[in-house]
């Protein structure tokens, strides 16, 4: 099992830009880069990434895994069942809304970010912690293990919990991950809208195909890079 090295920061802009520039100078696998805040944190497509110092897990995973670098986008999946696991540890039961996000009561508590850097994968998680509010309006949008009345509450220990679960799982065929990754899915049988840059697609979530795909109306639409999915209502 691999060996977590940790650079540990106070305040970083990126904990992924760091990773970034640790990974081309040849920084191993299993190089950790955690912060107690981000001032520059991202998500998918360069959304920002809102932190608050010392209530939320803030890492980037090195990993140098044994794929082609177009599959890297595998261990989002990964990252998402040890999330995961890391949750139902603490009493809760969360969701996966494809293809990055932990959801809790339809809630964001977590999102995965996956980035590269010379041969490198760069495996970005952050997930809410200790906040008991949130500003900027995202109160109706998301929450934290506190807020979910979860047990686990020391950033340090939940960030140690989701690498012990993610280094048990990462050489796992990805069959199997994505086997773990289905019992979490969620959103099966709603009527959504797709939000892609070809256009908007709407149709009924029908699961995730063998690669990742999310597939709608039983196959016949088959999505690979979303940059949103809404419900509609009825």
């Amino acid at each position: 099992m691999i060996e977590p090295l940790f650079h540990r920061f106070i305040e970083i802009g990126s904990t992924n830009d760091v990773a970034a520039d640790l990974a081309r100078q040849g920084a191993p696998e299993g190089t950790v880069i955690t912060a107690q805040l981000q001032t520059k944190g991202r998500g998918r497509r360069g959304r920002q990434w809102h932190s608050y110092p010392g209530e939320s897990v803030l890492m980037t995973l090195l990993l140098r895994p044994a794929i082609p670098l177009n599959r890297f986008s595998e261990l989002a999946f990964v990252a998402a069942v040890a999330v995961c696991g890391c949750l139902l540890d603490c009493g809760i039961r969360p969701e996966l809304k494809w293809p990055n996000d932990v959801l809790v009561d339809g809630r964001k508590i977590s999102g995965i970010l996956i980035e590269t850097a010379s041969d490198a994968a760069l495996v970005g998680i952050g997930l809410n912690v200790r906040q008991t509010d949130f500003s900027l309006g995202l109160n109706a949008q998301a929450t934290s293990i506190a807020l979910c009345g979860g047990t686990c509450l020391d950033v340090d220990e939940v960030t140690e919990s989701i690498l012990s679960h993610l280094f048990c799982i990462y050489e796992l065929p990805f069959e199997e991950i994505l086997m773990r990754w289905r019992k979490y899915m969620w959103g099966i049988n709603s009527r959504v809208e797709v939000v892609t840059e070809a256009g908007n697609i709407v149709g009924t979530i029908s699961g995730v195909a063998d690669d990742g795909a999310l597939l709608l109306d039983g196959g016949r639409h088959r999505i690979i890079s979303a940059e949103a999915i809404h419900v509609l209502r009825t």
